[in-house]
């Protein structure tokens, strides 16, 4: 008569002890399956490892020697100083892979200078901004429609050229929504074809950075012009972008840029580059110049 019972109860301990490992075992298990972030690498390895993409005179990769040069190489290098860590050039970032590269943890940031832009930051970060420059409109030289109206551009008769996914196709859908767009692949479009398809009277207008439309006119003298507006179509803010879970990453980026901004290092840096680009590398202000 009091087997029974007991065989239940040494039945349902043995039942208890399973569920009590199941649950305790729970956590390692977990633990094993959550990805390591790319802060955390960078902690535990001491080395940033850092995408980059050939663009004069932000970042440049001499052919013949690799030499890696430019105002984010020697930014970055300099967030290293300060920061006790090391710096990896692991790898060459096409464009279209930027956000695969980032959030797959091939690299752990773009540190060659990119763009923010609210499409972008759906799936990145961005840090703050390094310096500024001017987006511009470029014509041909010899074309007189947009002289004394730059509006003008805004005309079913004028034909604007970009590039697929960058900021040229956003600066014609908002602007200039009613002038024709002729669009170029992203993989395939560089801005001195863009300007190229302008100067061939393939289109009218293309919108760009103010580098490379100096870079293009210095190498194509007599083609194009920019079109001048009271304000730059855009300040297009350069940073250095991390992935979309990363925010530990980006707030170390923010800190040590706003220490070399502050300290004067990056205005030196700057400098540097303006005597060949005049008036295109606007400066961010330093912290404790900002208003409240």
């Amino acid at each position: 008569l009091h087997s029974f019972p007991t065989r239940r109860s040494s039945d349902l301990k043995n039942i208890l002890l399973v569920l009590l490992f199941f649950f305790t075992a729970l956590p390692a298990f977990a633990a094993d399956d959550v990805k390591e972030s790319a802060y955390d690498r960078v902690m535990r390895t001491g080395t940033i490892r850092c995408g980059y993409w050939d663009w004069e005179p932000f970042f440049r990769v001499d052919a013949a020697t690799h030499e890696m040069t430019g105002i984010f190489r020697q930014v970055t290098d300099e967030i290293a100083r300060v920061s006790g860590l090391k710096v990896e050039w692991s790898s060459e970032v096409q464009f279209a892979q930027l956000v695969t590269d980032l959030n797959s943890g091939k690299i752990d940031a773009v540190c060659a200078g990119v763009w923010p832009s609210a499409t972008r930051a759906k799936y990145i970060r961005f840090s703050d901004a390094v310096f500024f420059i001017p987006m511009n409109a470029y014509k041909r030289a010899n074309d007189t429609r947009f002289d004394r109206r730059p509006d003008d551009i805004n005309q079913p008769s004028v034909s604007t050229v970009a590039i697929d996914g960058e900021m040229s196709v956003e600066i014609h859908n908002s602007d200039f929504p009613r002038a024709k767009l002729l669009s170029m692949p992203q993989l395939a479009g560089t801005a001195a074809e863009m300007l190229m398809n302008v100067a061939t009277g393939k289109g009218d207008v293309a919108f760009t950075d103010a580098i490379q439309g100096a870079q293009f006119m210095e190498s194509n003298p007599g083609k194009v012009k920019p079109i001048k507006f009271d304000i730059p179509l855009r300040m297009m803010p350069n940073t250095i972008a991390v992935g979309g879970n990363e925010e530990r990453l980006q707030y170390f980026f923010n800190e040590s840029l706003r220490e070399l901004q502050d300290s004067g290092v990056i205005e030196k840096l700057l400098a540097a580059h303006d005597k060949q680009y005049p008036g295109v590398l606007i400066r961010i202000a330093k912290s404790y110049e900002e208003k409240p």
